[in-house]
């Protein structure tokens, strides 16, 4: 009567049916986004449009001829202002233990660290609220409705090969 089966293979059953459904989300939204459509005129979500367009070039004049700004060199600029503050605070010595005075100067890092946390979740799947009525992957979502956004799949899919070269130089 009852199927004998394991935790991890519910869990598989599980997971490949929701990385399967967010792909298609993804891939929808990514065809959209390519074809410059919007669905029936909504505004979709921002999580998901910034995830799917982190690596396109940021001037949308750009004609190819050079490597374009993307987030790879926003994101250096980020590092250098970062490491800049850290010198500011610290001076020359780096080892001494951290006060809550220093943690007040770190606004800039703070800021960082919140946006950071905003667009790369620390977490695989995390919930969500949707702020406005919107269309996700043809779906339809009231304002204030919970969803549930799956980064991983994003991450893995669309940002792995820039992480594969990005590691070589560690």
């Amino acid at each position: 009567m009852f199927q004998d089966i394991t935790f991890e293979q519910k869990y598989k059953e599980n997971s490949d049916w929701l990385n399967q459904t967010m792909l298609g989300f993804i891939s929808k939204r990514r065809n959209e986004i390519n074809n410059n459509i919007q669905s029936d005129g909504k505004i979709c979500s921002n999580l998901l449009d910034i995830l799917l367009t982190l690596n396109t070039p940021l001037d949308p004049n750009y004609d190819g001829s050079e490597a374009p700004l993307t987030y790879q060199e926003v994101c250096s600029t980020i590092t250098e202002v970062s490491v800049g503050g850290n010198k500011r605070n610290f001076g020359d010595d780096i080892s001494r233990q951290i006060s809550y005075e220093d943690l007040e100067n770190f606004t800039y890092l703070d800021a960082i660290i919140k946006e950071s946390a905003r667009v790369y979740a620390v977490v695989p799947l995390s919930s969500h609220v949707s702020t406005q009525v919107s269309i996700v992957g043809g779906n339809h979502l009231e304002a204030n409705t919970n969803i549930f956004v799956e980064h991983e799949i994003n991450y893995l899919n669309f940002r792995k090969p820039l992480m594969n070269s990005f590691q070589k130089d560690f």
